[in-house]
């Protein structure tokens, strides 16, 4: 991994002052955040043909929930976060599913033999610090051919980032965002102390829903500023 140490002076991509800047939260948070269905990642992966699989670009990824599980179809991967920890945590599981910077070779999605490198770097969406990422994690200039958010875009300047995506998107790529669904965290009737606890998070300054609006009609106000045809 490409370590923030040297950018933390200057720049401002890493978020070290929050509960998200230790390593034991980020622990707990890899433990606990649920996991995303293959039928998922078939979705995304629908989208291109296997030989258009050559680059993803995971923003806000984590510690990798979306990012690892999508690694082992394309050539390789880069996982941008803020915070450090989350970032350390990712490394940690990367290397633990054979698919960090010095995996062996595996084979891909087009039957092909092909390494599965992992890179992670330090950068915000919305901030110049993501295009500093991606030319770390892919000096030789190629583009991702996804993007994928998964349950970040709610921590996005989002406008910012939509017109950053046309920039760091090759053409004709897909970008890919999603969210939880209360139900699907925590089931009814826990759906609604869910909830609750949302609205609280939100009082606190802490999450950018509106007072009783929930997470479907959230992710769809943060899309409709998205400047791309959405498809759901």
């Amino acid at each position: 991994m490409n370590t923030a140490d040297d950018r933390q002076s200057n720049g401002s991509a890493d978020s070290s002052s929050s509960t998200w800047s230790t390593l034991s939260y980020s622990q707990k948070y890899a433990r606990y955040r649920p996991q995303y269905p293959e039928d998922l990642f078939q979705q995304v992966l629908g989208q291109l043909p296997p030989e258009r699989r050559r680059l993803l670009m995971d923003v806000g990824c984590g510690s990798g929930q979306a990012l690892l599980p999508l690694a082992k179809h394309f050539r390789r991967s880069v996982g941008v976060d803020p915070s450090v920890p989350h970032l350390r945590e990712a490394e940690r599981l990367a290397r633990a599913t054979l698919f960090s910077e010095d995996a062996a070779e595996q084979p891909s999605a087009d039957g092909q033999l092909h390494p599965h490198p992992v890179k992670l770097e330090v950068g915000r969406a919305g901030h110049p610090s993501i295009f500093d990422a991606l030319r770390r994690a892919a000096p030789d200039g190629e583009k991702p051919d996804v993007i994928v958010v998964a349950e970040a875009l709610h921590w996005f300047d989002v406008e910012a980032f939509g017109a950053q995506v046309r920039s760091l998107l090759k053409p004709g790529g897909v970008l890919a965002v999603w969210a939880y669904h209360a139900d699907t965290v925590a089931p009814a009737p826990c759906g609604a102390v869910f909830q609750r606890y949302l609205t609280l998070f939100h009082d606190r300054g802490h999450w950018p829903l509106k007072p009783d609006e929930d997470l479907e009609t959230a992710y769809a106000r943060f899309a409709a500023k998205l400047p791309f045809a959405v498809e759901s």
